[in-house]
């Protein structure tokens, strides 16, 4: 196995909240939780403050990105400039997710995600969870957004249409959908994964019956879908593969993927979905593994590291991992 190459670049406060490369991964951007901004661009740094950040959205043109905060605003930075909007959530509820889509924002507000123009005009009646909102994703089937909260999962079209609900008695955590939209893989606070198996047809809202995969060491708070049809489950210091090839994984056991000896902190894919990078805390530091995809995964390289947060690249080629310093190391093909 290959042993990667991390370089140092700058010291960074120990309350990362958010750590985000933009889409075309030519700049890293992150936020603390005490305010602070940064970006990486071309070899330069800046730093800016805003309110006590809690997450960071890059925008589809790769030059601006927002961040969203205990103080209850949403804060517009040019990557270039600095600053450039803001406004206030309703009510001044915390904004603890958001996501830039091609035609609007999403904002996770307290039990509300709402939906906002650039200039942070709403452009949608508010959508109410049963409780506060733990994950705020793109929908890639509807152009839209996929929130998660204890009780239910919502499915929140960017236009018209109608949102749909997928109800369960459970603490949901996280959520990945497949690449299609067919499937979405919810983490859960019992150490379980649920999976709402969608019906995309027009006018039909009926779906069909979650599948329910447990078992896991502690709650499931990672998830990513991969190539061969595989979605990649972290719980405790488990990671897993499940296929959802041919008939799912419906009655079988999710392939193991050792190499991890503590908790599992994050689980990314790119490459369309042929590679994979995890990160596991290992005591006082952390352990990257980088998997690759043939017929199976097949871990090939991995670094120790001190290190908390993990960002890797939409092309792959790199990942950028954060504790107390901003750390960058290239993948090899």
């Amino acid at each position: 196995m290959k042993t990667l190459r991390v370089v140092t670049v700058c010291p960074l406060p120990q309350n990362l909240a958010s750590l985000e490369w933009s889409p075309d991964g030519t700049a890293l951007a992150w936020v603390d939780l005490d305010g602070g901004v940064g970006v990486l661009r071309g070899g330069a740094i800046k730093r800016w403050s805003g309110g006590g950040g809690l997450c960071l959205a890059w925008a589809p043109d790769n030059r601006r990105f927002l961040t969203g905060g205990e103080d209850g605003m949403v804060r517009i930075w040019d990557v270039a400039s600095g600053k450039t909007g803001e406004w206030a959530a309703e009510g001044r509820s915390w904004v603890a997710a958001a996501v830039w889509g091609p035609t609007c924002i999403a904002t996770a507000e307290g039990k509300r995600v709402v939906l906002h123009g650039e200039d942070g005009g709403r452009v949608a009646e508010p959508t109410v969870l049963p409780g506060t909102v733990s994950a705020l994703i793109r929908d890639p089937a509807r152009d839209g957004f996929i929130a998660v909260a204890y009780g239910e999962a919502v499915a929140i079209p960017a236009g018209v249409g109608a949102v749909r609900r997928f109800t369960w008695k459970g603490s949901m955590l996280a959520a990945s959908a497949s690449p299609d939209g067919r499937y979405v893989a919810i983490g859960c606070q019992d150490s379980s994964v649920m999976i709402w198996q969608r019906n995309l047809a027009d006018g039909v809202v009926a779906e069909a019956e979650p599948l329910r995969m447990g078992g896991f060491p502690g709650k499931v708070t990672q998830l990513a879908w991969g190539e061969g049809g595989s979605l990649l489950t972290a719980g405790g210091d488990a990671l897993a593969a499940w296929s959802f090839a041919g008939r799912g994984p419906a009655g079988e056991n999710g392939v193991a993927l050792p190499g991890h000896a503590g908790r599992i902190l994050a689980v990314q894919t790119a490459r369309r979905g042929r590679l994979m990078v995890s990160l596991g805390a290992e005591g006082a530091s952390a352990r990257v593994i980088c998997w690759g995809w043939r017929r199976a995964w097949e871990a090939f390289a991995s670094v120790q590291l001190p290190a908390s947060t993990l960002a890797l690249r939409a092309d792959g080629r790199g990942f950028a991992a954060a504790g107390e310093s901003l750390l960058l190391a290239e993948i090899p093909e």
